[in-house]
């Protein structure tokens, strides 16, 4: 039941005495009832609240992998529209591997594969 429909008289707050104010409302149809949606829409608003939060994660690691590039004095933003999509994969690839083998990578560039 909505707690406002339920609400009784100011300071006075007792398990017991709700629950007998709760009953004698009921059965006055004076109760206004909670809202419980079905299944199948508890399961959609479970998956757009999934949806956005996995977004805010990604946005979140985005930042800051941004802002630990910037504390090693690499402005990528500037150069890459997107730092997770192809281009800024390719060079973030590039600088995690160890110097010897980035002219490696270099001449290889386009056959490096990602996870």
């Amino acid at each position: 039941a909505q707690s406002h429909s339920n609400r009784g008289p100011k300071g006075r707050k007792g398990d017991f005495a709700d629950a007998v104010r709760m009953i004698r409302r009921f059965l006055s149809e004076d109760l206004i009832l909670s809202y419980v949606p079905d299944a199948e829409q508890r399961l959609w608003r479970r998956l757009t609240r999934t949806k956005t939060s996995m977004g805010d994660q990604r946005k979140r690691v985005q930042c800051q992998v941004e802002g630990l590039l910037e504390e090693m004095m690499i402005k990528l933003s500037s150069v890459v529209s997107d730092l997770f999509g192809l281009s800024g994969r390719r060079i973030l690839a590039a600088i995690a591997r160890p110097l010897w083998r980035v002219g490696e990578a270099m001449e290889q560039r386009n056959t490096i594969e990602y996870p």
